[in-house]
């Protein structure tokens, strides 16, 4: 019987521009070794991965500086033959490989709905060192539970389901020296982690926007994907506190006296949905076909061009401008639809809304950061080194 739970350990070695794959396919008792480009790397990757899901463990040989925060990275996405799963981890791969100073030790990638005991492991405090930077990628369907609770696809090695809750267990447990970064890539997105104030939202505008030259094409239902849309950010000396729900192009803080969840570690979210949002793939654009969920293509696309040197609002800029193609382009397709069919997806509310949240209500301080390097409290976010 085929091992869906083999691993497939990746280091690199040799020049930058090639990695030693070792091949544990399913049909082999003993791996055997060959070098590969990037590309054949999640070629292969692809291929090695069945429909069942198979646990793939990136390993990056990248020599740290003794004077460097270690980075924690984990991966955790899954799903079914209608989400991207295989073409988004490698997408995020190849992201992550541009990124600084990855511990070699601590970046693993699940595509399977079991994650056994790397989450405990990634969370583990003992294994965090001072400055330390943590990673932590979730893309799967999210059902919505009782008390904005919102359920995911993972279960631990006891076959706990993994939730809000656990991750808000798991969060508060991290020390107040590290610094905490999750893309969540689900619908519902917002509610995943409890407790945190929103930095930038921008309610995508209902009017319809014409892609140019977009063309009709066929693709596949967008109710089965799930995507990311984020909004413009210009951040503003006058933003001030508020618990409304942030006006168009507008950065807003959270108001103190709301009940928030008082995490020790610095925690920055980029999620997806609202907490009653739905999420949707990419669609097909002129000269470029729909391949991945919104939010990765649009950040990891951009990590994977422009390297780890960009702020947060840099990211969030090039989200605004991916997302807004998409929703015009989804608008474009659903018009094309039966008019009884029009009415019922104007109902649904098509429009994704993403939302960029973290621990501090301090927009200006999380915007002009950067993607994984360490959150100071009291200074600017330093550069990677």
């Amino acid at each position: 019987m085929a091992n869906h739970n083999a691993q497939l350990k990746l280091p690199l070695t040799a020049t930058p521009r090639r990695e030693e794959l070792l091949d544990f396919s399913p049909d082999q008792s003993t791996p055997h070794t060959y070098l590969v480009t990037r590309k054949e790397l999640c070629l292969q990757a692809t291929r090695l991965a069945p429909s069942q899901g198979c646990e793939i463990v990136l390993e990056l040989g990248v020599e740290l500086k003794s004077n460097t925060p270690r980075v924690k990275t984990c991966l955790l996405c899954t799903g079914g033959r209608d989400m991207p799963v295989l073409q988004d981890t490698c997408l995020i791969m190849l992201g992550l490989a541009r990124v600084r100073n990855i511990d070699p030790e601590h970046m693993i990638t699940r595509t399977s709905r079991m994650i056994d005991v790397a989450f405990d492991d990634f969370f583990d405090p003992t294994g965090i060192r001072k400055g330390g930077v943590l990673i932590l990628i979730i893309s799967c369907h999210g059902f919505r539970g009782s008390d904005n609770n919102v359920l995911l696809q993972f279960q631990t090695q006891d076959g706990t389901l993994v939730n809000s809750r656990v991750l808000q267990e798991k969060i508060m447990a991290l020390p107040e020296y590290c610094t905490l970064e999750i893309v969540v890539d689900t619908c519902f997105a917002e509610n995943v982690i409890p407790g945190l104030r929103r930095i930038a939202v921008d309610p995508p505008d209902t009017r319809v926007t014409q892609v140019p030259g977009f063309v009709t094409m066929h693709v596949p239902p967008s109710e089965s994907y799930h995507n990311i849309e984020l909004a413009p950010s210009s951040v503003s000396a006058s933003t001030g506190l508020d618990t409304s729900f942030p006006i168009a192009g507008r950065l807003r803080q959270a108001s103190e006296k709301e009940d928030q969840s008082q995490y020790k570690a610095q925690v920055v979210v980029w999620a997806t949905s609202t907490g009653l949002g739905i999420s949707y793939t990419e669609e097909h654009l002129p000269q470029k076909p729909g391949m991945y969920s919104i939010l990765i293509g649009a950040i990891f696309q951009y990590l994977s061009t422009n390297g780890p040197n960009v702020s947060r609002k840099d990211v969030w800029e090039n989200v605004v401008k991916v997302v807004a193609q998409h929703n015009a382009a989804r608008r474009q397709r659903d018009l094309c639809k039966p008019p009884e069919v029009q009415a019922n997806l104007i109902k649904e509310n098509r429009i994704q809304t993403p939302i960029l949240l973290a621990s501090t209500d301090n927009s200006d301080h999380v915007l002009s950061g950067y993607i994984s390097s360490q959150e100071e409290r009291r200074a600017k976010l330093p550069k990677l080194n």
